[in-house]
């Protein structure tokens, strides 16, 4: 099946010589011909988790031109990462995360 995959990933219709990273890639693993393996390396470029030293910081509402309902999908989302990443957070830490960081006193360094 990993062989099959690397097949079809090695075709220039599917990835096209535009892409010069991806394609190196698949060009990376020619002599293992996995394309499980280069699969999961280009994950590694775009998901966060399986970055292995990535620090996802929580969102900040001036993100979200302080759009409360858009700030909490962001902010359940972080959860929902910190949650996979094995940190998760209580009920309390997750409230104060939230309104930490959906306040505008924060920006000026008051509570």
């Amino acid at each position: 099946m990993g062989s099959t995959l690397y097949q079809k990933l090695q075709s220039i219709e599917v990835v096209s010589m535009e892409y010069t990273a991806i394609r190196n890639i698949i060009n990376q693993f020619a002599e293992h011909n996995d394309g499980c393996k280069v699969l999961y390396v280009m994950l590694e470029l775009v998901h966060p988790v399986l970055q292995k030293d990535a620090v996802i910081l929580p969102p900040k509402s001036h993100e979200c031109e302080d759009d409360i309902h858009m700030y909490y999908q962001i902010f359940d989302a972080w959860l929902r990462y910190k949650t996979f990443a094995n940190r998760p957070y209580s009920p309390r830490e997750q409230v104060n995360h939230f309104i930490r960081e959906f306040s505008p006193a924060t920006e000026s360094g008051n509570y």
